[in-house]
This record gives structure tokens, C-alpha cells and sequence, in this order.
């Protein structure tokens, strides 16, 4: 969430992350089995080899530069919520901040977590893994119940680390920025030549460089200009990540990191400069009703985000299996489909539909019993009010709360 002080109707940040965990889900789809898109690519590939390398270079691979962006957008957002002086700089203030921060994200991960370990993992891992995953620190245990929760120990552990950040940087000077930039890129340069996990600096890079864009949009009385949303959508985000497939999948991952980093960073600054007219929101009453509606869809694809994105895989893994068999049992009704192309498309066709429809239904329904229930302020701004009629009596009572407060 942007934590604007205006109501936002649309967050196109919020829009972003969602797209983010969309990638993510459609990276792990894209290779899930012998009649995937990734495995027809490297095995099956029937257009010659000029295409085969080309496609090869931007076939999303991998779903880190996703969650790159989330650690950007993570920076972001816990610097700005001590700027705006959400929590003091004292003790009383730190604790209230480190409860917020566990309330919003180790509840869902907790139940996620249970559920894989009864559901999903066919052999019990190790103790230790175990541990690792509820305690935040996999990055030294190793994961082994859900894949994906490797990216919250590193942010669990930057969000004990940014009090102290911003008590150290918090005027919104010049020599401040170069302090953090600096800081931001010797991290870079240690995690690229192997120092990672002793201190856990591997990702800080990102996390800086989020903190950075608060003391930029402080120090500079810059306002938001015709196109920088343009810019912001289409190069920042989807150039930048096209870039980054361009890189990653011809063997310059560590530049391609970077990049993403710098080109996310850039992405937030531009949709975050304040309107010419010194408002944060954006209007949106002109909009036509096909357009907010799917900017509507899309900050709430982003409110579902956190929940897309730990949900995902595991249900990936449980409809594999069935959504195989329908694809077997689909080309025998066809009499029999020869084209490998054919029978990957038949497959996501079938795929991608039924594990996007069960991704959304189960992190709405969990937004709703988990999330909420947990941090019952959570989006109000912009949010609760079109979904009183959908809600029970309780919710309504704690969004009214969280309101209120």
C-alpha cells in the first residue's frame, strides 16, 4: 500500500505489485510440466533456431525480478510511514512498529505454512527447515515447506534494520542521499562478489534504494508531468523487466539484478511525485467506466498480492497433477493432437485459467479471514468502503475500528 494521505481509489502501485505477483505465478506456470511452455521451448521447438534463441532471451525464467520490485516497494513504504510519523522515534514507537509489521505479514504465512506442511509437502522436511521458515531465517536454515518464502526472511529481517536506517537519514538533505546511494551500492558490489548471508546484505541494495526515493521526493519540490505515468508504466516497469530477461537468460543475471533494482526505483519515484496541483491522489472521475474498471481490478490484483503470491505455488502444485490428466484426457477426445505447440497451448490453456481463478479466490478469502482479521485497517482508505456489502457483521466492525484509529 502507498499509506497516501488522500483516499485512493486507484494505487497504481498497488497495480504494479499485483502484476508482480501475476508474473510471479505465470513464471512457476510456464514450466510446471513435460507439456509446458518452457519445456516445448528447450525441447520441442519446431521454428527454427534464430526464433528459439530470441523467444529464449525473453521467456521469463525466473520470478526474483519480481520480487526485486517488492523489496524496492518495501523500502519505500517503511520509509515513508516513519516519515509521515506513523510511529515515534523512541521505544514505545519502535515496538509499536515491529507488532505492525509482524501482525501484517507472519499470520498468512503461518496459515500458508500449515497448510503446505498438511496439503502439499509430500515429505517432511528437516527441523531446522522447519524453523527456518517460521522464525524468518531461512536464508541460513534453508526453506522447505513453500518455495516462495525465502523472500520474507530477508524482509523480515530489513524491517528490524529500517528504524534504525531512517533515525540515521531521516533529514532530507543531499548528503543524506549520496549516504544512503553509497551505502546501497557498497552492498551491491559485497552481495556480487559473494558476501551475502554473513551480515545478510544481499538484498539491501533494494531495500536502500526504496528508502532513497522518500528523501528524493523530500528534497526536490519536482511535480508529476505529462507522460511520467507513461514512463513510469512502460519503461520503468515493463522495459525494465523485459531488459532484465534480456540479461538474466544470456548469462549477466548480476547486472540484470541491478537494473531491475534502478529501473524499479525510477517506476516508483515517477508514479509518486505529487500532482502539479500539490495533491497525492490522482483524479479519476474522468476516466471511462472499461478503464476504471481495470484499474480498479488492478489495485485490487495489488491489495491480493501478499496473498497471490504465497498461495500460488502450493496450488500450482495440488492442480498440476489433474490439470495433466484434463490435458491427456482433452487431446484423446480430439482424436489425438501431434503438434507439440499444440499440446502446450491446450495445456494452459487449461492451466493458467484454473490456477489463476483458485490464486484469487483463496487470497481473497483469506484477505478477508486472515489478513484483516489481523490488521483490521489494512487498505481502508481506498478500499473498505466498496466492500461493506460483501463482508459480515465483524469485519465491518474492525475496518470501522481501524478507521478510527
Amino acid at each position: 500500500m502507498s499509506y497516501r494521505e488522500d483516499a485512493a481509489y486507484i494505487d497504481p502501485l498497488l497495480a504494479l505489485r499485483g502484476l508482480c505477483a501475476l508474473g510471479v505465478l505465470l513464471v512457476h506456470a510456464l514450466g510446471a510440466s513435460d507439456l509446458s511452455f518452457r519445456h516445448y521451448l528447450e525441447e520441442g521447438w519446431a521454428f527454427g533456431s534464430v526464433s528459439q534463441a530470441i523467444v529464449a532471451s525473453l521467456t521469463p525464467t525466473t520470478g526474483k525480478n519480481f520480487v526485486l520490485f517488492f523489496f524496492v516497494h518495501s523500502g519505500y513504504l517503511i520509509g515513508k510511514i516513519f516519515f509521515m510519523g506513523r510511529y515515534g522515534p523512541d521505544a514505545p514507537g519502535i515496538l509499536r512498529y515491529y507488532r505492525a509489521r509482524l501482525l501484517r505479514i507472519a499470520p498468512l504465512l503461518y496459515v500458508n505454512l500449515v497448510f503446505c506442511l498438511l496439503f502439499v509437502v509430500p515429505v517432511l522436511p528437516s527441523w531446522s527447515k522447519i524453523l527456518g521458515d517460521f522464525l524468518f531465517i531461512n536464508n541460513y536454515t534453508g526453506r522447505g515447506i513453500n518455495g516462495v518464502t525465502w523472500s520474507m526472511s530477508w524482509e523480515m529481517q530489513y524491517y528490524l534494520l529500517a528504524p534504525f536506517v531512517f533515525f540515521a537519514f531521516r533529514a532530507p538533505t543531499r548528503r543524506n542521499v549520496a549516504w544512503v546511494l553509497g551505502l546501497a551500492v557498497a552492498c551491491e558490489i559485497l552481495a556480487n562478489l559473494g558476501v551475502t548471508k554473513y551480515p545478510p546484505i544481499e538484498f539491501l541494495f533494494y531495500f536502500l534504494l526504496g528508502f532513497a526515493i522518500n528523501l528524493m521526493l523530500r528534497l526536490s519540490d519536482r511535480r508529476a508531468f505529462r507522460g511520467s505515468v507513461l514512463l513510469a508504466v512502460g519503461g520503468g516497469f515493463f522495459l525494465g523487466h523485459g531488459i532484465y530477461y534480456a540479461l538474466a537468460n544470456n548469462g549477466a543475471e548480476p547486472l540484470a539484478n541491478t537494473l531491475i533494482g534502478i529501473a524499479s526505483a525510477m517506476a516508483i519515484y515517477l508514479l509518486e511525485l505529487p500532482r502539479p496541483d500539490g495533491t497525492a491522489a490522482r483524479p479519476f472521475e474522468r476516466y471511462g467506466t472499461p478503464r476504471l474498471l481495470v484499474l480498479r481490478a488492478a489495485t485490487w490484483t495489488g491489495i491480493l498480492s501478499y496473498g497471490i503470491y504465497l498461495w500460488h505455488l502450493p496450488l500450482l502444485s495440488l492442480l498440476n497433477e489433474r490439470v495433466y490428466a484434463a490435458t491427456h484426457a482433452l487431446i484423446a477426445a480430439l482424436g489425438g493432437v501431434e503438434t507439440g505447440w499444440l499440446r502446450m497451448l491446450l495445456f494452459h490453456a487449461v492451466q493458467l485459467p484454473a490456477v489463476t481463478a483458485l490464486t484469487l479466490a483463496v487470497s481473497l478469502l483469506t484477505f478477508f479471514t486472515v489478513e484483516l482479521r489481523f490488521r483490521p485497517g489494512l487498505y481502508n482508505r481506498g478500499s473498505s468502503r466498496f466492500t461493506r456489502r460483501l463482508v459480515p457483521g465483524w469485519l465491518r466492525r474492525g475496518l470501522a475500528a481501524g478507521v478510527a484509529r
